[in-house]
């Protein structure tokens, strides 16, 4: 999945498999890589480079989807101290520890809580951090049962 504009500045989520990756796109610039190997990060580059003037048309972009993310329909978003969750509407429930993400493990409880849900995930614009559902429902190490809800924010 690759997708766009869901804030300020313009730049583009990258989703694949257990990967993920973002880019501001003018100049095009890495933001973070959560394992693309190099030949990867150099043809999203140039993907990035060759679809610059759509990227950053108003309305976002939808490059690459899959039938997964169609199908994830998000019910409920919470954390607690130690872990985002999620929810879909039919029960699955899948997690990420904040330790797992160096933005998120250096954040102050208040940065943590100050969160909302963009187009494909959650973002939290105090620390500019995103995480997508898509990889929250497929990465299997690091997807699993949910513990009670402590806190539920959407």
């Amino acid at each position: 999945m690759f997708y766009s504009n869901d804030h300020d500045p313009i730049h583009v989520h990258i989703v694949k498999d257990d990967c993920e990756a973002k880019y501001n796109v003018t100049p095009i610039e890495q933001i973070y890589n959560h394992g693309f190997k190099k030949q990867q990060i150099a043809i999203i580059e140039s993907i990035i480079e060759e679809n610059e003037e759509v990227i950053t048309e108003d309305g976002g972009l939808i490059l690459i989807k899959n039938e997964m993310t169609d199908s994830l329909k998000i019910a409920k978003v919470w954390i607690d101290d130690t872990h985002v969750y999620a929810e879909t509407a039919d029960g699955l429930r899948a997690s990420y520890a904040f330790s797992d993400w160096e933005r998120l493990a250096n954040a102050t409880d208040a940065q943590r809580r100050d969160f909302y849900l963009s187009y494909g995930g959650i973002h939290w614009p105090q620390i500019d951090e995103d995480l997508s559902f898509e990889g929250m429902f497929e990465d299997h190490d690091l997807n699993y049962a949910a513990e009670p809800e402590a806190e539920y924010n959407a």
